[in-house]
């Protein structure tokens, strides 16, 4: 495997391990937008607090995932770099 390969399968990885955290943030702002937009709320505070809550609970489900995928990547690299000396 060559670096090209193991760098893109790296910024994969990255992609894969950030979207649910983006996905979900994204529609809690955009729900909380409407909500506000609706009833003519213009807290800022309101937005960022439930984006932030949103976002903690997301990395709490999906923490365990993110790491084992992590460590899968780094021992393979790790697999790949003591198979080149």
């Amino acid at each position: 495997m060559d670096t090209v390969s193991l760098f893109h399968e790296a910024l994969v990885m990255v992609v894969l391990l950030s979207a649910p955290a983006l996905v979900v943030t994204t529609v809690v702002g955009i729900a909380v937008s409407l909500v506000q937009g609706l009833f003519q709320i213009q807290d800022q505070a309101l937005s960022f607090t439930l984006k932030i809550v949103a976002l903690v609970v997301v990395l709490l489900l999906t923490g365990p995932w993110m790491f084992a995928e992590l460590l899968s990547l780094a021992n393979h690299m790790f697999d790949l770099l003591g198979r080149r000396r």
